[in-house]
């Protein structure tokens, strides 16, 4: 990770921890950075050097004050009054990273075919910190492509109870079958 987006990302995190909004702002830099990652021309025309500074913060007040929290709007403020635009996506994972560190959690990313309950959520990640032996913040996203069932990715380790994996088995299993190679 670039220098600029660790010291301002650690900077950002201390500041939420000293007002005690770090949960908050947690969320808000998740938005944020998934945002941002979505509309790559945004962050290109923040970042290009032909727009005045003045237009760009303009622009920012328009998409983002009164929408965040006024330490992360201020901080986009003064990622475009230093023209550091760019780095805001990887200060935004630098401020989770630490969100994680200091709170002793692992990210856990869970993949569901249809949105789950929140008894569903509570249970599937009681049961990952249970089997992992870790203390987990999940991430709940809804993908249809899996058909049924989740997947879960958490410490390098993936655990897949799908119908599109299962299918995937089957599929395999099958042209083994057939062509007898393995």
């Amino acid at each position: 990770m670039e220098k600029i987006a660790i010291e301002y990302g650690d900077g950002l995190f201390d500041l939420a921890c000293e007002e005690g909004i770090e949960k908050e702002l947690l969320t808000q830099t998740r938005a944020l950075k998934s945002l941002l990652r979505s509309e790559p021309s945004y962050t290109r025309l923040m970042s290009s050097r032909s727009v005045k500074k003045e237009e760009k913060d303009l622009l920012l007040k328009q998409a983002f004050e009164g929408r965040l929290h006024r330490y992360l709007y201020n901080f986009l403020r003064l990622m475009n009054d230093r023209d550091y635009f760019s780095y805001v996506p990887a200060c935004c994972s630098r401020y989770e990273d630490r969100y994680y560190l200091d709170n002793g959690l692992k990210k856990v990313t869970v993949r569901s075919a249809s949105p789950l309950t929140d008894d569903q959520k509570a249970r599937v990640k009681e049961s990952v910190e249970k089997k992992l032996g870790i203390k987990a913040e999940a991430e709940f996203i809804c993908d249809p492509s899996l058909i049924a069932g989740l997947r879960i990715e958490a410490e390098g380790v993936m655990i897949e109870n799908s119908a599109k994996s299962r299918l995937e088995d089957l599929k395999r299993h099958l042209g083994t079958a057939v062509t007898g190679n393995n």
